[in-house]
């Protein structure tokens, strides 16, 4: 089971909770304001992990659309320069 620990707890015990995911392969879940950020697990299980996604995502996924479009941006400033308004 994976236990809970705060980003305060985290940074306080750091040395212990490192320990206790190396030698006894325990995991945590690091949360802050009752959020998870990240995860602490061994070395063994992340790289047990990215075997599965890569056997899994060989075949690429559909991409999700956007909500909103995007702003087209030119290489160049849009407003006319100080000499340019002057008539220069």
């Amino acid at each position: 089971m994976i236990e809970k620990s705060t980003t305060l707890d985290l940074r306080r015990r750091l040395r212990d909770l490192v320990k206790r995911v190396a030698l006894s392969h325990d995991e945590f879940m690091i949360e802050r304001k009752a959020k998870s950020l990240a995860a602490m697990v061994p070395v063994q299980k992340l790289q047990q992990l990215e075997r599965l996604a890569r056997c899994d995502f060989l075949i690429p996924l559909p991409r999700r659309r956007r909500r909103f479009p995007r702003k087209k941006r030119t290489p160049w400033p849009t407003k006319p320069s100080i000499a340019q308004e002057k008539g220069r």
